[in-house]
């Protein structure tokens, strides 16, 4: 029993006594990287999620109706050509069958719009699609640059 005790505060005391000959490392040892401003990436990004209440498709884009924060239902105009570009286009759609759906994300990388994602229900006969006439002259509505931030 002795012996038992005398091997766990032997044990201890090396345990303890490791951090005291560990080796620091000097700021000259460690590579230097370049900070995230010179690399050239944003200084602040900032993304909304919006929670839909519906989508309604038009010859010139969608109209997403979302919940505003004081639970009354707000309209946004976003416009077919936002689509356009690949990787870089300034708005892009994902179908799924989830719960959260639909929604949409927001990012702003400096202070102004970069991008928007619809996130919509992959059953576009769902009570969460609609369509607006397509007579409808809706061209100025969706003559935008960005949406506006009244969530």
């Amino acid at each position: 029993m002795k012996r038992a005790v005398t091997f766990l505060f032997v044990g201890a005391l090396a345990l303890a006594s490791v951090p005291v000959f560990a080796q620091a490392q000097s700021p000259q040892a460690q590579p230097s990287q370049p900070s995230s401003a010179q690399q050239g990436y944003p200084k602040e990004a900032f993304v909304k999620n919006i929670s839909l209440f519906k989508i309604l498709v038009h010859p010139l884009g969608y109209k997403i109706l979302y919940w505003k924060s004081d639970m009354t239902i707000g309209a946004m105009y976003v416009p077919l050509t936002w689509f356009r570009g690949g990787v870089t286009a300034t708005a892009s759609i994902t179908y799924g069958n989830t719960p959260d759906r639909p929604y949409v994300s927001i990012s702003w990388v400096d202070g102004k719009f970069d991008h928007l994602a619809i996130n919509a229900q992959s059953d576009m006969m769902g009570p969460t699609w609609g369509q607006l006439d397509p007579t409808l002259n809706l061209t100025a509505q969706f003559n935008i640059q960005e949406p506006a931030r009244d969530f």
